[in-house]
């Protein structure tokens, strides 16, 4: 019995000293050339991708209008109306007709509706002022609309930008209409001769 209690007292001794002799104390470590990394990107409050290491965001997929194939085509970024569409008013006019160049249709030209005033010396001008007068731009067929247009007396100004061209009948009278509220002129195809353009054949 009394070499079985040494042997286990001894045992005990001999784990506390090892256990007491093993204990690992922090030591500093040598320093390394380990290479440092780039920061990654992080999330900001905003959930919104922090910007890349350039400083910059990166831009904006572009339309492309012929897709790999196999994949969605992207549509334009943005889409705007040409036109916003008006409303006629009652207490106001509509002037429609064509514009024709020896039976073809003359497309894509802004048309004025110039006001005719009295001059100083008793007679009647058309005074066309680009900031304020009528306008309107011929479809693919030569077709075109005035409306809204207030009661007076009006002329139709072809405008080419560099130069405009007061319009006769093609028969050569003069095409000065006056126009009252509520009232729609229908001038039918106006089927010229000749007009200051080229049409493309």
């Amino acid at each position: 019995m009394t070499k079985k209690y040494l042997l286990i007292i001894f045992g005990v001794f001999v784990l506390q000293f090892v256990f007491s002799g093993c204990k690992i104390t922090p030591t500093e470590l040598p320093p390394t050339n380990i290479p440092k990394t780039a920061p990654t990107n992080t999330l900001n409050e905003q959930a919104y991708p922090a910007p890349p290491l350039s400083g910059a965001y990166p831009a904006p997929t572009s339309y492309n209008p012929y897709p790999e194939p196999g994949t969605e085509p992207l549509s334009p970024a943005t889409e705007s109306p040409t036109a916003i569409p008006q409303t006629p008013n009652p207490n106001l006019g509509v002037v429609k007709g064509s514009l024709l160049l020896v039976d073809q249709p003359v497309g894509r030209v802004i048309l004025y509706l110039a006001e005719v005033v009295t001059s100083a010396s008793g007679g009647r001008v058309v005074a066309l002022d680009r900031t304020k007068s009528i306008r309107a731009t011929t479809d693919e067929q030569g077709n075109f609309v005035f409306i809204n247009v207030p009661p007076g007396v009006y002329g139709l100004v072809f405008d080419r930008i560099i130069d405009s061209y007061l319009l006769l009948m093609p028969a050569g009278d003069d095409l000065i209409m006056t126009i009252t509220a509520n009232e729609q002129i229908d001038l039918g195809a106006l089927n010229y001769d000749d007009l200051p353009i080229h049409l493309e054949q």
